[in-house]
């Protein structure tokens, strides 16, 4: 009988941790959107995470991402909310940017809390030694690379098919670049025809391939 008690109070004291937890989650992404001065809806915010691919506790962190549109507005329709691929036990994050002047917020999980992190990505900035300097500082050291990379090529109206390419890479390089140049070359120059598919020899492999697998569907598990 006391076994069972201890274990329907334990079910009792997850529920309300989460629960709270969800909503400082809330509250966190709020205090963000005051910070970039942006409000729920508006076109110059973005959203980037890697909620799509990361776990918390063993269960997916797809409810923070929920949340977090609700919260901001910022949808893949409006070419707003946007993904880094990272593995699955990598800490979750959200970064909120104003489009404007590149101020922003980068939120993680930390535990049982939230980190949230002022940072500034507008090019000047970026431009800088000191800024790349810095970033070790942060909680999100890691990451700062590709958030910086992608959210700066979303600012500056990149490709949308470009943003996807650097979702699946996690970062913005010159071998992606030139991956998908490359792809495009193709398109135009080699288009397909009826019952025909891209097949991709390379040698050596490099970062342009995710570009070819992303314009051009050519996958390894599908033998292109």
């Amino acid at each position: 009988m006391m076994k069972k008690l201890a274990l329907l109070l334990s079910a009792i004291l997850l529920v309300t941790a989460n629960t709270i937890f969800a909503a400082e989650f809330e509250s966190t992404i709020s205090a963000a959107l005051d910070t970039v001065g942006r409000k729920n809806g508006d076109r110059e915010l973005l959203v980037l995470t890697d909620a799509p691919f990361v776990r918390i506790d063993g269960s997916s962190a797809l409810p923070f991402l929920e949340t977090a549109q609700k919260a901001t507005g910022c949808t893949v329709g409006k070419k707003n909310l946007l993904f880094f691929q990272r593995t699955q036990n990598h800490p979750l994050r959200f970064l909120l940017m104003n489009k404007v002047d590149g101020k922003a917020v980068i939120i993680s999980k930390n535990k049982q809390k939230w980190i949230s992190e002022q940072i500034q990505l507008d090019r000047q900035t970026l431009a800088t030694p000191e800024f790349w300097e810095n970033t070790k500082n942060y909680s999100a050291a890691k990451d700062i690379f590709a958030l910086a990379g992608i959210a700066g090529a979303w600012a500056m109206d990149a490709p949308y098919d470009y943003l996807k390419v650097a979702e699946l890479h996690n970062h913005l390089c010159p071998g992606v670049t030139s991956g998908y140049l490359m792809a495009h070359y193709i398109k135009k120059h080699f288009p397909l025809k009826e019952n025909e598919k891209y097949v991709i020899i390379a040698s050596p492999v490099w970062c342009k391939e995710d570009a070819l697998q992303i314009i051009l569907d050519c996958t390894a598990g599908k033998r292109g």
